[in-house]
């Protein structure tokens, strides 16, 4: 009699076992992330598309259990044995995050060299961006569906989506910003040229304000457009003060490099509540850390 109530208990653990692998719980760092779309499609030399969602499941907003999809662990986080330490390690497409000259992102030293006529000049033309918001689990990001684009020496790059940071990415000699706004524009030619904007501690600028009173509290799949203002980020994109640029690489896996980067020298600002609260949905900082500069030339566009 005690062998079969033992069988029949080893059965029951076996099945809720079997259960837990087949739903496991959904991960705080979900795989999927348009982010890593873009990356993939500028080493791949496809277009992206936009809003450029992950194909890799993201994290399911809490709620029944019986209704959440099965989700992947996360590939790649922000911390712990996933983290940007790691990153080279994880997979050999993401080689580039270990062995790669030109990374992304950089100090910005003191001292700079100041352009000349061969400085990659940028022109941007933004028009309000409806907010479709994505929590993927490791960050916000806004997808473009606006006429929106940059022009560098003449070359056309459109607006593909918008992501955000915290703390900063860049650094202004030495110093790090409370968030960084990163606005991804590629090529016909699939290359990539990304606009960031540095926020310091203060008022949160009325612009950002409209975002962050959108923020999604739980990942999704793809973008969910919500009703509200449009986000107008023409203003936040100061070329008036003049801006920084390098040549550098994707800040998240792989770590394509190849694109140019355009720091804006001008710091709007946000408010610590509001960048608490953006920490909060993600347990910790988004950013990856400064990467050496080497023997890459830095330079001043002023206006």
């Amino acid at each position: 009699m005690r062998s079969v109530v033992c069988c029949v208990a080893l059965a029951f653990v076996f099945a809720c076992k079997s259960k837990d692998v087949e739903h496991p719980s959904p991960s705080a760092n979900p795989s999927g992330s348009a982010e890593a779309d873009v990356a993939a499609a500028s080493a791949s030399g496809a277009p992206a598309s936009a809003p450029s969602g992950g194909s890799a499941p993201a994290a399911a907003p809490s709620g029944s259990a019986s209704s959440a999809p099965s989700l992947e662990p996360a590939v790649w986080t922000y911390g712990g044995s996933t983290g940007p330490s790691f990153w080279g390690d994880i997979k050999p497409e993401f080689a580039a995050c270990k062995g790669g000259q030109k990374q992304s992102p950089v100090d910005v030293p003191g001292k700079v060299e100041a352009g000349g006529k061969d400085a990659p000049r940028l022109s941007v033309d933004y028009l309000p961006v409806p907010l479709a918001i994505q929590n993927d689990g490791r960050g916000v990001r806004i997808a473009n569906s606006a006429n929106n684009y940059v022009t560098v020496a003449g070359k056309r790059f459109e607006l593909l989506e918008i992501n955000f940071h915290s703390p900063s990415e860049h650094t202004l000699a030495g110093k790090r910003f409370e968030v960084e706004m990163q606005l991804v524009h590629k090529s016909s030619e699939g290359k990539l040229a990304v606009v960031a904007v540095l926020f310091a501690a203060g008022e949160t600028a009325p612009g950002l304000a409209e975002v962050w009173k959108k923020l999604p509290k739980q990942a999704t799949r793809e973008p969910v457009l919500g009703k509200g203002k449009p986000f107008d980020v023409a203003p936040l994109v100061a070329l008036s003060d003049g801006y920084y640029t390098y040549e550098g690489s994707q800040t998240m896996p792989p770590c394509t490099e190849g694109v140019t980067w355009f720091v804006m020298k001008k710091t709007p600002t946000i408010a610590a509540k509001d960048v608490e609260r953006y920490r909060a949905l993600f347990g910790g900082r988004t950013n990856r850390m400064v990467m050496p500069l080497g023997d890459r030339r830095v330079i001043e566009v002023k206006p």
